[in-house]
């Protein structure tokens, strides 16, 4: 009986796209860019510019140095899990449990933030007047 070779460019290419949205998936960018294409400060920017109410404008800009930090938090550990993860596929002899760990807690770390992002958002929005929002965030 012939048995069929196995190639692992399936489980190569799996192991890419993996890779991928963990190292550098849209927790990282959410992170950093709040969602919306634009940086944490040049969202500090124009609420700096846009928002005339004083206590609203200190509000606001308490709210994004908050995700600011958080983000910071983030993506420091998030370099930490990185390497361990890099590390541990280096190693011939780690063990498919180990690589499970590591994936479980990246994605767990991701989910975490993403719901850290959308909190931040939502927080910001509510005080924005819709105008302000508009002009905070414009359409693309």
């Amino acid at each position: 009986m012939i048995r069929p070779v196995r190639t692992t460019t399936r489980s190569g290419q799996i192991l890419i796209l993996l890779m991928a949205s963990l190292l550098g998936g849209s927790a990282v960018i959410g992170a950093g860019m709040l969602a919306t294409g634009s940086t944490i400060g040049e969202i500090q920017d124009r609420v700096d510019e846009r928002v005339s109410d004083k206590a609203r404008r200190k509000s606001c800009d308490q709210v994004l140095e908050s995700w600011k930090k958080d983000s910071e938090k983030f993506l420091e550990a998030n370099a930490e899990r990185r390497d361990g993860l890099l590390v541990a596929l280096e190693r011939h002899a780690t063990e498919v449990g180990e690589l499970q760990g590591h994936f479980s807690r990246m994605q767990a770390a991701n989910q975490k933030i993403q719901a850290t992002v959308l909190d931040r958002r939502f927080a910001l929005k509510e005080l924005l007047t819709r105008e302000e929002w508009q002009k905070v965030f414009p359409p693309r």
